[in-house]
């Protein structure tokens, strides 16, 4: 998080880097996190270089892509695929809360492309907290034997489910 007058915008969440691993080129969990509501959230980027994974626990959003713009509430969870610009924001009356990690690697990319996740935003009806809560878990634990295996074991849980959704 940041300080007044670095540039970073402050928001009402926490967030952890994950700095471990950083070197992989089949899986890599840069961040995760979880957002309280806050109205003057919104994150826009030009090309995002992580696929991010994002599960609505509260209130309404919105993802902007190519100029379409998508609302998405609680219960709703998405991926944006590495790749393209894209903002997402709160809505002002009802700022959603949300629960998110950012991944990329090769092993992320043939998951997408394995279960034709082929569109930029992909959306579905979906709860992953009980995911987040074990990323959490693992990343933030002390027992680094097998960490990696465990969350791209997670992250592909996440990914399966949202491809077999109905």
């Amino acid at each position: 998080m940041g300080k007044k007058g670095d540039g970073m915008p402050i928001f009402n969440e926490e967030m952890y880097l994950y700095d471990k691993n950083q070197n992989s080129d089949l899986f890599h969990l840069h961040s995760f996190g979880r957002l309280y509501p806050d109205a003057d959230y919104i994150i826009s980027l030009k090309e995002n270089s992580n696929t991010i994974i994002e599960c609505v626990t509260d209130g309404v959003g919105y993802i902007e892509h190519n100029g379409t713009v998508t609302t998405v509430e609680k219960g709703d969870c998405y991926i944006i695929k590495q790749g393209s610009g894209y903002s997402y924001y709160s809505d002002e009356k009802n700022p959603y809360s949300k629960v998110w990690v950012t991944v990329y690697g090769s092993m992320v990319d043939r998951w997408l492309d394995f279960y034709g996740i082929d569109r930029q935003v992909y959306i579905k009806h979906l709860d992953i907290t009980s995911y987040y809560s074990q990323i959490k878990q693992t990343a933030l634990g002390r027992d680094m034997l097998d960490n990696e295996k465990k969350l791209m074991l997670l992250v592909h849980a996440i990914i399966f489910e949202m491809a077999t959704a109905v």
